[in-house]
C-alpha cells in the first residue's frame, strides 16, 4: 500500500547506537501503521521485530536494492519496465467504484506524454497531490484501458531537498517489513538517523 508522504524532520541532538528507534524522528516513529490510523505506532511494531535501538535498525539489513538512479521520461517508457520520472501534477480525480471503494487518479505529465498513478482507499491522496506540483514517482509501467500507470508505485513531492527524494531517484533499499508497516517507514527511520549519527 502506498503510503501519503512524510517529511523527515531532524533533532538538534546528535544520536547513538543505544538511542531508542523512538527518539529518531518521533513523527515517523509514532506514525499510526495498518490500515491508515488503526494500527499501532511504527516503534511497537519495530520492537516486536527485535528493534528497539538504532543500533538495531541500521543492522536490520535490506534484502535487496531497486536502482531507481536513472530518470526516464514518460514517452520513452516500456511495458514492464522498472522506472522512475519527474513530473508535474496535471489533473486529479476521484470517485467510487461499483464495489463502492475510493479510486483517486492522479495524472502526471513531464511534457512528453502522461501517466496515471492510482491509489484505492486512499483518500489523502486527492488532498496531497495538487495541480501544478512536481512529483518523483517509481514503479512498474503498465497499460490499462490504453493509458499508461506505474504498478507498485512510490511517489514523493519534491521541494529541491535531497531528503525528497529517500524513495526515488536513488539505489533504494528495501527491507524486510512486517504486518503492520511498510519497508518505506522503515527507509525513512534509516535515512533519518544516518543523517543524525555523528562521524565514526
Amino acid at each position: 500500500m502506498v503510503e501519503p508522504f512524510t517529511e523527515v524532520s531532524a533533532t538538534p541532538s546528535a544520536l547513538a547506537l543505544e538511542t531508542s528507534v523512538l527518539l529518531v524522528d518521533r513523527k515517523l516513529a509514532t506514525r499510526r501503521t495498518g490500515l491508515r490510523e488503526k494500527g499501532e505506532e511504527a516503534h511497537l511494531v519495530l520492537a516486536g521485530m527485535g528493534i528497539r535501538t538504532v543500533g538495531d535498525l541500521l543492522r536490520h539489513y535490506p534484502r535487496r536494492y531497486i536502482d531507481r538512479s536513472a530518470v526516464e521520461r514518460i514517452g520513452d517508457l516500456r511495458i514492464g519496465q522498472q522506472a522512475t520520472v519527474i513530473a508535474r501534477v496535471h489533473k486529479m480525480n476521484k470517485r467510487l467504484t461499483r464495489q463502492r471503494r475510493s479510486m483517486v487518479t492522479i495524472t502526471i505529465t513531464d511534457g512528453t506524454g502522461y501517466l496515471d498513478m492510482t491509489y484505492f482507499n486512499q483518500p489523502w491522496a486527492a488532498g496531497i497531490y495538487k495541480e501544478g506540483i512536481e512529483v518523483a514517482v517509481s514503479g512498474t509501467v503498465t497499460r490499462y484501458r490504453g493509458r499508461l500507470q506505474l504498478g507498485n508505485q512510490e511517489a514523493e513531492i519534491l521541494g529541491g531537498e535531497e531528503r525528497d527524494l529517500v524513495h526515488t531517484g536513488r539505489i533504494t533499499p528495501v527491507h524486510r517489513a512486517s504486518e503492520g508497516i511498510t519497508t518505506r517507514t522503515i527507509r525513512e527511520l534509516v535515512f533519518s538517523a544516518l543523517e543524525q549519527l555523528p562521524p565514526i
